[in-house]
């Protein structure tokens, strides 16, 4: 698995389990703790939303030059905005948030394993 679609099952993963948590804090009537958890939701999205809108903006600024950049800047906008959507839509609702949780962690972990291995592999074949 590359380096680049790592961190996007990373980054999906993470996502996945900040929405479990907050689905079991729910469930325990952990009310602040539930809505700290959207509130991260919320606040994660925002970094593909203002780079949506940085891609719209730079589209519509240069549209005026030449039209295809236009182009390429609403579909980047419209690539974040999209990202942005995904870390806020909508989940299925797990019968036990806790194993999925569990599972989740444990994917995480055996990434981050792998990650670590790779890194010594190279340090050993860069210091031999």
């Amino acid at each position: 698995m590359s380096k680049y679609s790592q961190g996007i099952k990373s980054r999906r993963l993470k996502t996945l389990w900040l929405k479990y948590t907050g689905v079991e804090h729910f469930n325990k009537n952990e009310d602040l703790q539930g809505h700290a958890c959207q509130t991260g939701l919320i606040y994660s999205s925002l970094r593909e939303l203002i780079k949506g809108l940085i891609w719209i903006s730079l589209g519509l600024l240069f549209q005026s030059v030449y039209s295809m950049l236009g182009i390429i800047g609403f579909i980047g906008g419209i690539y974040y905005l999209f990202l942005a959507l995904g870390q806020v839509q909508k989940i299925e609702i797990p019968k036990n948030p806790a194993e999925a949780i569990q599972s989740i962690e444990a994917q995480l972990d055996e990434m981050e394993l792998n990650k670590s291995s790779k890194k010594d592999a190279q340090t050993a074949r860069a210091s031999s």
